[in-house]
């Protein structure tokens, strides 16, 4: 009768059968192979081992020299001890041996604490050339900023100069069609006017200004000098061009007009009529104002402001008078 047959001949039996194919090798090619260059070809991997491990954020040197010099003072601590320990085993005759050992240690552990001392060293060095990287990443940045608003501001300019450009042809537009009922100056005068309304943002002081407060369009005026920061009190252009213009259509067709566009000099008067000279005086200056309110040169802005400062004391002499005839009333 024959023996049995081991089992440890059908686990090689299983182990010489022939493996299936790895992926994107076929069944011909992979029988076509030797048992020694089927085991050369890699295993396949998964997609999570092939991808990389995700990289480390490099620390700041600043940060470095933090927990360097942490280590340097732990090893300055342990050197204390370690030649504390070395020195008592000096002392000891039979603990030679043991010196030595701490010897050993002891000259590692100063090693170690020199190389601290050398990486906060360059530590400290890499942290100021990553500090001046910053403040000229920091600095370039904020010229970019300034650069990019310059080119809004040359944009914007470019706006301003075709609006100039559109206001003087309308202007002279107006004057060549308004030549037979109103003088150039008086359009000049309206639009200096309307300039103010517009441009002018009035003084809040206290901090609270806007980098534009105080400024306005050039040649801008305020009609009334009690105007000067209340843009908002002057009537718009528009408004007294088409008042005036109804007034020149009625007085055309009817030699009549509304009182209410004639302009008038306000008279200061007292019983019937001005008595004093300072009154006298007062209209006089009013009537000049009137006159160079057209005038829209250097020189008759600079006359027109003496004029308004004149008018501001004289009626505060009038004021006075009436002050003093009320009490010896």
């Amino acid at each position: 009768m024959a023996a049995p047959t081991p089992k440890s001949f059908w686990t090689y039996q299983a182990a010489s059968e022939t493996p299936p194919p790895p992926p994107g090798v076929s069944k011909e090619e992979w029988d076509s192979l030797s048992p020694g260059m089927r085991r050369e070809i890699p295993a396949p991997c998964s997609a999570e081992k092939l991808m990389p491990a995700p990289a480390r954020k490099p620390q700041a040197a600043a940060d470095r020299i933090e927990s360097t010099q942490a280590a340097l003072e732990a090893a300055n601590r342990q050197l204390a001890e370690l030649t504390e320990r070395r020195n008592q085993c000096l002392l000891k005759d039979e603990d030679t041996a043991a010196a030595i050992d701490l010897g050993i240690k002891i000259a590692n552990l100063k090693n170690a604490a020199r190389a601290h001392e050398d990486r906060i060293q360059l530590l400290r060095e890499q942290a100021a050339e990553e500090e001046r990287a910053r403040k000229a990443k920091d600095r370039e940045a904020n010229i970019s900023k300034i650069e990019a608003k310059i080119d809004l501001r040359d944009k914007a300019m470019d706006d301003v100069a075709a609006a100039i450009k559109q206001l003087a042809t309308a202007s002279e537009k107006a004057i060549s069609l308004g030549r037979e009922v109103i003088s150039p100056t008086s359009i000049m005068t309206a639009i200096a006017h309307e300039s103010y309304r517009v441009s002018y943002r009035a003084r809040k002081y206290g901090g609270q200004d806007a980098p534009s407060a105080g400024q306005m369009l050039p040649g801008a005026r305020s009609p009334r000098l009690e105007w000067a920061e209340a843009p908002e009190r002057v009537r718009p252009m528009l408004d007294v061009v088409r008042e005036a213009s109804s007034f020149a259509k009625e007085f055309l067709r009817t030699g009549k007009g509304s009182a209410g566009v004639e302009v008038a000099v306000a008279m200061p008067v007292i019983n019937g009529g001005p008595r004093t000279e300072a009154e006298q005086k007062l209209a006089s200056l009013l009537r000049r104002q009137v006159e160079l309110s057209e005038d829209m040169s250097l020189q008759g802005e600079r006359e027109y402001e003496r004029v308004v400062e004149q008018i501001a004391k004289v009626q505060a002499e009038i004021t006075a008078e009436k002050q003093m005839e009320e009490q010896r009333a």
